[in-house]
């Protein structure tokens, strides 16, 4: 069974954006979190497109770090068959 595609509010930098997604209510308060501690460290002066490209390089990074702990946890469980 899929999820339903529905409307949320997330608030990124200045602006609030309407979103269509399946993310459930958690998901979308971690997500919210998340760029809340990028944007609450910027200074209130720095523009709405560049807080914007400062989220997408830090959940960039995020998703890299996640990738590499996978890659080392998959290599452990290879050595260990």
């Amino acid at each position: 069974m899929s999820a339903e595609l529905r409307k949320v509010n997330l608030k990124i930098g200045k602006g609030t954006y309407t979103l269509q997604t399946v993310l459930d209510d958690d998901a979308v308060r971690n997500l919210t979190r998340i760029i809340s501690e990028v944007t609450d460290k910027l200074d209130e002066q720095v523009p709405q497109e560049d807080q914007l490209a400062v989220i997408c390089m830090t959940l960039g990074w995020k998703l890299e770090k996640i990738s590499r702990r996978l890659k080392l946890l998959l290599e452990t469980m290879e050595k260990i068959r």
